[in-house]
This record gives structure tokens, sequence and C-alpha cells, in this order.
């Protein structure tokens, strides 16, 4: 994979840090499985995969750059470290819907939409775990 630096910075994390990434994308899902809201689920899921890509470009020493657009390079990063090729299309729209809901007022998730998110990213987790 090309790096972009626009995007990623290199950075040697310790393996403190790296469990952390990995503990912390972990709660995140857990909070997504154990509620019944469909925001709240939604919410956690996208927040968990996105946790997920930070932990796997920071095994690859490389850092995100907080710019616009760097949601997006991560989730292409996921897709291709993990060859989730079918995935990125579907993670796009999610963060679509996750922008429009955050800065257009909000939008109303219905629980079809949470637990296909769930599905998905439970899916990249146990990706990422073997």
């Amino acid at each position: 994979m090309k790096v972009d630096n626009d995007f990623f910075q290199e950075f040697q994390y310790t393996k403190q840090q790296l469990e952390k990434f990995l503990l912390n994308a972990r709660n995140d899902l857990k909070i997504a499985e154990h509620d019944n809201n469909p925001s709240i689920i939604y919410r956690f899921a996208y927040d968990a995969v996105i946790k997920l890509g930070v932990y796997l470009l920071a095994k690859q020493k490389l850092k995100v750059r907080s710019v616009m657009g760097h949601h997006f390079k991560i989730l292409e990063f996921i897709a291709e470290i993990l060859e989730l090729k079918d995935e990125i299309d579907y993670l796009n729209r999610v963060r679509r819907q996750r922008n429009q809901d955050l800065y257009e007022g909000g939008i109303e998730f219905t629980k079809k939409e949470a637990d296909s998110l769930l599905q998905v990213v439970q899916k990249i987790f146990t990706k990422v775990k073997s």
C-alpha cells in the first residue's frame, strides 16, 4: 500500500499503546453489542471500526493525521489491508450517514441499519484478531 503523507505519518508505537488502541475499539464494540438503541449501536459500532483502523495503522507504524477526509482514508486502509473490497462501499455509506447525523441535524437509524453495521464491525474485529 502506498502511504498518503497527507493523511498518515510514520510513528513508532509501544506495545502498550497498540494494546490500548485495540482495547478501546473492543470497549466501543461491547457497548454497541449490549445496547438496544439503534443510534447508540450505530454510533459505537462506527467508532469501533474507526478505532480498529487506527490500531491497524499503528501496527504498520503509521499515525493518522487529523485532517478532513481522514475517516475515509482509515476505512480505505481497513478494506485494503484486510481484503474487504466488498465492504468499503458499505462502510463509506455508513461514514456519510454518520456525517449527516452529526453535521446536518441528525437522522434516525433503524434497528436493521444498526444491526447490519454491527455485524460488519464484528466481522472486521474477528479478522483483526486472527
